[in-house]
């Protein structure tokens, strides 16, 4: 099943869901003791990692990692869990953060180890309809167990992504659509076409439902 929600501008979305993305992991840790978050990187959930922060939650129980991420340092700019550990500890708080890649190379054991299925995963996506990093040109992917090594065409830094299968390993899956191109592609895919990418892929699977949260404006983009 895919819904779509709609949110006046991105604060409202970080907001909402930041609200009931606390409530999943809350019961999470009450029935199981521990509990498994992947985020994505990029502009779009900055906002909703700052209001996912400032949740009480009993962090040292909650395992968080990325959809996918560059093979650089955490210290890097451009390292997606280095986004996240910054923006959390501007609100002070301490995360157990597991990275796709450390130490120079694949931490595919530290993955394959996680309390899968994840409890929530969130999805940003890209105007060219990939998603994570599983873009378009699909044979550019090596995979390796439950990761997925990749090239973003023109841009520098190899890639890993979490493989589609892995994406749909969770109980709740979110698909977060900020601006007006992702927008009109976003539609697009959804009225059949461009079944080629990997947006239509995830939702053609439909191995999992899947919420579209959808920013109606651009009010509040970052």
């Amino acid at each position: 099943m895919m819904i779509e929600i709609f949110h006046k501008t991105q604060q409202d979305m970080a907001f909402t869901l930041a609200t009931s993305i606390a409530d999943n992991l809350r019961q999470a840790l009450k029935q199981k003791g521990h509990a498994l978050l992947i985020l994505p990187g990029g502009s779009s959930p900055q906002l909703l990692i700052t209001q996912l922060a400032r949740q009480k939650l009993d962090w040292q129980h909650i395992t968080v990692t990325t959809t996918d991420e560059r093979c650089v340092s955490l210290e890097d700019p451009q390292s997606n869990a280095g986004q996240i550990l910054r923006l959390c500890a501007a609100e002070r708080i301490s995360i157990n953060l597991i990275s796709l890649w450390q130490d120079g190379k694949l931490n595919e054991d530290a993955i394959n180890a996680l309390f899968w299925l994840a409890d929530v995963t969130v999805l940003g996506m890209g105007t060219d309809g990939h998603i994570a990093s599983l873009f378009p040109d699909a044979s550019s992917h090596i995979e390796s167990g439950r990761l997925t090594f990749a090239q973003a065409p023109g841009l520098p830094h190899e890639r890993i992504s979490l493989t589609m299968e892995a994406l749909h390993d969770t109980y709740r899956l979110i698909l977060l659509v900020v601006g007006e191109r992702k927008k009109a592609l976003c539609q697009a895919i959804l009225n059949g076409k461009h079944l080629d990418l990997p947006l239509a892929r995830l939702i053609k699977d439909g191995k999992q439902d899947l919420e579209i949260h959808i920013v109606n404006n651009e009010v509040g983009k970052m």
